[in-house]
């Protein structure tokens, strides 16, 4: 495991979902993907929510508007430290305390050998 600037930890990913977890692309649109929130948490299964949006703070806050409750928020797009705080503060938003947040994307360094990698985002960081 290797750590990344601000960020947390990295590790390396196989494109597995953990068990427990359906996944939802927010890319599908709004309304999709809070109708499979509603039914992931109906049959009691964790939601991670894909988002490959440059303005993921803001596309996080328009779906929870929109009834979207992730439990996990994946995001492809983190600029930097300041960045990835605003995202996770967007995640955590209106007491949404125990949502988790991570950046996931290409090898952070051409040392790595896995095809990509997860950085836990931080509010508090």
């Amino acid at each position: 495991m290797s750590t990344g600037a601000n960020l947390g930890y990295t590790e390396p990913i196989d494109g597995t979902v953990p068990d427990g977890f359906d996944v939802a692309n927010l890319g599908d649109g709004v309304a999709t993907v809070a109708e499979h929130a509603d039914r992931s948490h109906v049959a009691s299964r964790k939601l991670l929510v894909i988002v490959d949006d440059a303005n993921a703070d803001t596309a996080i806050s328009a779906a929870q508007r929109a009834g979207v409750e992730a439990d996990v928020w994946a995001v492809a797009h983190v600029d930097d430290a300041s960045h990835a705080r605003r995202i996770a503060a967007a995640a955590r938003a209106g007491g949404r305390d125990n949502v988790g947040c991570v950046r996931y994307g290409p090898q952070p360094s051409p040392t790595d050998d896995g095809d990509g990698w997860i950085g836990v985002l931080d509010a508090d960081r």
